[in-house]
């Protein structure tokens, strides 16, 4: 994992959270767990984001969540509650 890559990728995610939408959304926080590029911002972020999203999710876009989801550094017992009983 190339640092300054992730670093400039993070902070780039962060801004266009608000105007992403499923699956991109799932697809992207799925990127970061994979690479276990962790950033609390980012993080809070893309949760936040997920959580406000949730209701228009398909079963594929619930699909890569969880798969994002099994990084538990990405893994908030909250929200993954919320979203296997979506």
């Amino acid at each position: 994992v190339d640092p300054e890559i992730w670093t400039k990728f993070s902070w780039r995610a962060q801004q266009i959270a608000a105007r992403t939408h499923e699956p991109d959304l799932c697809y992207i926080f799925r990127a970061f767990a994979r690479a276990d590029w962790f950033d609390q911002n980012l993080l809070t972020t893309y949760l936040g984001r997920l959580h406000r999203r949730l209701h228009s999710f398909h079963l594929p876009d619930v699909a890569v969540l969880l798969e994002a989801f099994a990084n538990p550094r990405f893994r908030q017992s909250a929200y993954l509650q919320k979203t296997l009983l979506q």
